[in-house]
């Protein structure tokens, strides 16, 4: 019985397979970390986007001068360093100008708003080195909401107030 010679792999190139698959897994592996570092970033522009919205809601249906309402707002998707202090809650009269005393000119206020200020979103490790050293300033999300009952119930013509 004859054996036909199986074709050799010259010695030069007998590891070259595997370089290959290292250059290429490299370059695939960092695209997916990135594509996956932005869906997140993603997430949290879209979970800001919803507590913006949720301190409007609360805001425009508890009492004015209510403290509980920026942290009724926040949420388990908020990005690492987002805080309470990241909400804004303005009321405004029927032009849309911010009252300076709402709490004095409750009969005023016509429209409530709420947003997202001076936060930076913090990129980690692979696009670390995105604006000031992985911080990104994020846009102001506002919502603006027409004011409802403001805490205060009216169902007896008195001015009993109720919690959030």
């Amino acid at each position: 019985m004859k054996t036909i010679p199986m074709k050799t792999i010259p010695r030069k190139q007998s590891g070259i397979t595997i370089v290959e698959f290292t250059l290429l897994a490299s370059v695939l592996l960092l695209i997916l970390f990135a594509i996956i570092e932005i869906a997140i970033y993603a997430y949290s522009l879209q979970s800001m986007s919803d507590m913006s919205r949720r301190a409007a809601r609360i805001a425009a249906v508890c009492v004015v001068n209510d403290s509980d309402i920026k942290t009724l707002a926040l949420s388990e998707g908020a990005p690492d360093g987002f805080t309470a202090d990241n909400l804004e809650i303005e009321y405004l009269d029927s032009a849309g100008s911010v009252l300076v005393d709402p709490v004095a000119n409750h009969v005023s206020i016509h429209y409530v708003r709420a947003r997202i200020v001076d936060f930076d979103y913090g990129f980690s490790g692979l696009l670390s080195f995105l604006g000031n050293n992985g911080l990104v300033p994020v846009a102001g999300f506002q919502t603006i909401l027409p004011a409802e009952s403001l805490g205060v119930l009216r169902s007896d013509d008195s001015d009993a107030k109720t919690e959030c």
